[in-house]
């Protein structure tokens, strides 16, 4: 679902005044909900017949042995949107980190760091993400062959 379904495009990173009390803050968060995770999980196991709670997929040459995409829609569907949620404060949490830690550094001037050469790949690929975030309209990312 991350790769196909989820948005992962939160937005600007903010400063964080209390740095501790924005952690111990997720962290609570997060203890308030691992019961109803850990009880929709255990409900749904129970519940979901066990011929199709796994599902075997090929990734980069593997053969590994995952939830399958019924079990996992059913699971995401009980936690209302939970995952998407949580990898959403995530990628802001880590984003507002970096940003905190360059303002709290003087905001040191980073275009020699922004210098570097890419491949024309490299280049490409970059360009093309720009183009859709500007849009606005990437959902994750694409599959890519290995």
């Amino acid at each position: 679902m991350a790769d196909k379904q989820f948005d992962f495009f939160i937005g600007k990173a903010s400063y964080i005044h209390k740095t501790g009390a924005f952690i111990w803050n997720i962290v609570v968060e997060s203890g308030r909900e691992a019961d109803s995770v850990l009880a929709f999980e255990k409900e749904l196991s129970i519940n979901f017949p066990g011929d199709k709670k796994y599902a075997f997929e090929n990734r980069n040459n593997i053969i590994t042995r995952q939830y399958s995409s019924e079990y996992t829609i059913d699971y995401n569907n009980k936690l209302q949107g939970m995952v998407e949620m949580k990898m959403r404060k995530a990628i802001f949490a880590i984003a507002s980190f970096w940003f905190t830690a360059w303002v709290d550094a003087g905001q040191p001037d980073l275009t020699e760091i922004a210098n570097q050469s890419f491949s024309e790949n490299e280049l490409k690929a970059f360009e093309e993400l720009n183009e859709e975030w500007k849009k606005g309209t990437i959902k994750g990312r694409q599959e890519q062959s290995p």
